[in-house]
């Protein structure tokens, strides 16, 4: 694969001085700070969950707070960047069933979080996490019990209108189906054997963490997410966290999915007007490779890397939305040396680092997108994405979809259709430690690369039951050495003694739920799934049938 030379158009004199562009790009964002302090701050601020009954809502027509005639729903006009502020969509409290009940059991338990106070300075409030579910596969031999066991606790609060605060800790023991686990393999931790031979070992939780071994093919993790959120103004919330982030109107993201793991990074929100949006990421993340430098005595850290997103959104219409996306990931650590990022890195402005440096660099990777999203009735969404990392946008990675929210006046009835490919050369970069990955995840589509797949989902609720139905239609490569599927974008290239052969994987998942709380997201489920994988004539099945209680506020990808 041939890459793309580094331009260098710096003057030589300001070239060699880094520190130089390094200060001007901090004395530009810090300017930019500066100015929007100025005005004052609006009410209260605070994220909306990022599961997908509240993410639906997001793009729907009306909530049903409101019994006798419904609340309208703000028009999106953000750019579907995730988690989204209430103050671009709705408040939860607007879900609430609002029966007046007269026990605090039943509020509690139906209508309200488990604790809450608000005054007009202050508000907090605090949810009991739970995810209890026991269930078989009936093609397993060994007949193994699945589980997944989750105690945990939400707090979201806020002083004032200009501070807000959340924080989410979960405990977890799971024991995931065959398929998952080999899938989950992919953010093992890469280590150089004493041969010299590079492996692959351990398990890295999606959206959660590293784990240790429980009841020998068990896993045991624990994860904590959290930020303040700070707005000066009515235009400006600047969030500082580790939570998860999605860019799109879609299921799949091919810019940034939650699929990926928390990072700690500034965000920061811009209304720079009422048609233009702007979010700005600075943050870190991790190669999961060893570093060779350590204090004795001391477990040695991992390779770190920077990231920065610009994400710039623009509504020339009410019903369309169009905007550019660029990420970038940042080499921190070669030849057993931490370096300073380049000053480049603090540059807030799309666009102009490729067009410095080019897209795939010595030190840094950019991946860089547009995005549309058209609303030409109030009821439908189509949306499409395209990203890149060369300058041509030769065989970019694209996305097609169509969203319909309470179609025929159906009330809480949503419907999604969505294709998505991902050609074998995105996301990579001559420098494994550049692909697009954190902890050896992949930032957006979680199988990775080499993908070309087809995904429908239909959800319904009426008063507090409701189902979902999910079907995955897939087509990528195999590893025939590991059983992994989609090209590796592991950060130290692994042995090249396998081969690839075509892959097709059929996924279908049929929940119902009864919804007991709205704003903790508290319910009751039994659920189905079978899923065919067929590689060179041989098919592997699933069919996993389980049941449970659970409190989903994030995402869960099992559905590759």
């Amino acid at each position: 694969m041939r890459f793309q030379e580094t331009i260098k158009f710096y003057p030589n004199k300001i070239y060699r001085d880094k520190r130089f562009l390094q200060n001007v790009f901090r004395v530009v964002f810090l300017f930019f700070c500066c100015v929007l302090l100025w005005n004052k701050a609006g009410a209260q601020v605070r994220l909306l969950p990022m599961e997908h009954f509240y993410k639906d809502r997001v793009f729907g027509v009306t909530l049903e707070g409101d019994t006798t005639q419904g609340v309208r729903n703000k028009s999106d006009n953000f750019g579907a960047f995730f988690p989204a502020f209430e103050s671009q969509a709705y408040q939860t409290n607007q879900l609430s069933a609002q029966t007046n009940r007269t026990t605090w059991f039943g509020r509690k338990l139906f209508d309200e979080h488990f604790f809450e106070y608000q005054n007009k300075e202050f508000f907090i409030t605090f949810d009991i996490l739970a995810d209890l579910s026991l269930g078989r596969d009936l093609r397993d031999p060994e007949n193994k019990n699945y589980f997944f066991n989750t105690r945990g606790v939400h707090v979201n609060g806020g002083i004032g209108k200009y501070f807000g605060f959340f924080s989410n800790l979960r405990e977890n023991q799971a024991r995931f189906l065959d398929y998952q686990v080999k899938e989950l393999r992919k953010g093992g931790v890469v280590f150089t054997n004493n041969s010299g031979n590079t492996n692959q070992s351990g398990t890295f939780i999606s959206g959660g963490n590293r784990t240790k071994a429980f009841k020998v093919d068990a896993f045991d993790f624990a994860y904590v997410t959290g930020g303040l959120l700070f707005q000066p103004n009515k235009k400006v919330i600047f969030t500082f966290g580790n939570n998860p982030i999605f860019i799109g109107a879609g299921h799949r993201s091919l810019f940034y999915s939650d699929h990926s793991n928390m990072f700690p990074h500034l965000r920061m929100s811009w209304e720079i007007s009422p048609k233009i949006n702007a979010q700005i990421v600075y943050g870190q993340h991790l190669n999961l490779i060893r570093m060779t430098l350590n204090t004795p005595g001391t477990e040695r850290l991992y390779e770190k890397k920077g990231y920065t997103m610009k994400f710039l959104n623009f509504t020339p219409i009410k019903s369309l939305q169009l905007s550019i996306f660029e990420g970038t990931t940042w080499l921190r650590y070669d030849n057993e040396n931490i370096r300073r990022v380049d000053p480049l890195f603090y540059n807030p402005i799309p666009i102009i680092n490729p067009a410095i440096i080019g897209f795939q660099a010595e030190r840094s990777h950019t991946i860089l997108g547009a995005q549309g999203i058209w609303n030409p009735l109030s009821s439908i969404h189509f949306y499409t994405q395209v990203a890149s990392n060369n300058i041509n946008f030769a065989e970019p990675s694209l996305q097609l979809g169509m969203r319909l929210a309470e179609p025929f006046k159906i009330r809480n009835l949503h419907l999604l259709l969505e294709a998505n490919r991902v050609p074998e050369s995105m996301y990579r970069h001559e420098n494994p430690r550049l692909n697009y990955v954190n902890n050896n995840m992949s930032l957006a589509h979680p199988i990775g690369t080499g993908i070309d797949e087809i995904v429908g989902r239909v959800s319904y609720e009426w008063k507090r039951i409701g189902f979902n139905l999910q079907a995955n239609a897939i087509r990528t490569v195999q590893n025939t050495q590991n059983k992994v599927n989609g090209l590796s974008l592991a950060p130290l290239p692994l042995p090249a003694n396998a081969n690839y052969r075509e892959a097709i994987i059929g996924i279908g998942q049929f929940d119902l739920l009864y919804r007991l709380n709205k704003r903790s997201n508290l319910q009751l489920f039994v659920t189905a799934l079978y899923r065919l994988e067929r590689v060179s004539g041989v098919d592997s099945e699933t069919l996993y049938f389980g049941f449970g209680m659970r409190t989903p506020l994030s995402n869960r990808y099992f559905d590759l």
